[in-house]
């Protein structure tokens, strides 16, 4: 395993070793949870559901990592796109002005 992957692994473990579902339980039902195994089977539901969270978080910060990356590449084929359209519209206008200032054909 790589070091990043290891210092993920790491941050979910850290970030979601906290979550304790036995502090809204009353005694009684903490009690029949860990008899039966029921709460190894809800704090792991709460594990994963919270790892699905963070990977969400992760995923919309590489998505935003990849638009700040690539926005000074956008922005340089924006401009070039908004040049060519431009010309374009020029060369467009020139026939015009050269129809009126020739006048009408009778």
């Amino acid at each position: 395993m790589d070091k990043l992957s290891f210092a993920v692994l790491n941050d979910i473990q850290r970030r979601f070793s906290n979550v304790n579902a036995k502090s809204s339980l009353t005694p009684h039902s903490r009690g029949l949870m860990e008899n039966t195994g029921l709460y190894h089977q809800l704090s792991q539901m709460e594990y994963n559901g919270n790892a699905f969270i963070l990977l969400e978080k992760m995923h919309m910060d590489l998505a935003n990592f990849t638009i700040a990356q690539m926005r000074p590449y956008i922005r340089q084929q924006a401009v070039q796109y908004e040049r060519s359209k431009f010309a374009t519209f020029l060369d467009a206008q020139k026939d015009c002005i050269q129809k009126v200032q020739n006048g009408p054909h009778r």
